[in-house]
């Protein structure tokens, strides 16, 4: 009786990282994950999770965001405060300059200063 009454969509491939992911007709014909229970404080930037669930859009800021700080509930409520992965990881050019390892994730220890 439930699989006769009920339309079950299939999952969506691409998960909450899909594009079309508020396109009515793309939802009509396939199931997303949810929002992330974490909200604006999600920090989790992995792969599995970004697919695992639907997140609020990225401050512009990130976590340099002074409404974020003073921790302004209605801003920190729409939007997403984390450090962003740097998109060269464990090949990163940038890790002598101190602003970029300070403002994006790398998979690796920050480097000392001192370091050559």
């Amino acid at each position: 009786l439930h699989m006769s009454s009920f339309i079950h969509r299939d999952p969506c491939k691409y998960g909450a990282q899909c594009k079309d992911i508020d396109n009515a007709k793309h939802n009509q014909e396939y199931e997303h994950p949810s929002f992330c229970p974490n909200g604006g404080d999600c920090e989790d930037t992995s792969d599995d999770h970004e697919k695992a669930y639907r997140h609020l859009p990225a401050c512009p800021s990130f976590q340099k965001c002074l409404a974020f700080k003073k921790h302004e509930k209605g801003h920190c409520e729409k939007f997403r405060h984390y450090m962003p992965r740097c998109d060269h990881g464990s090949y990163c050019v940038n890790f002598h300059d101190r602003e970029h390892i300070e403002n994006y994730k790398h998979p690796f220890p920050n480097p000392c200063r001192f370091t050559p």
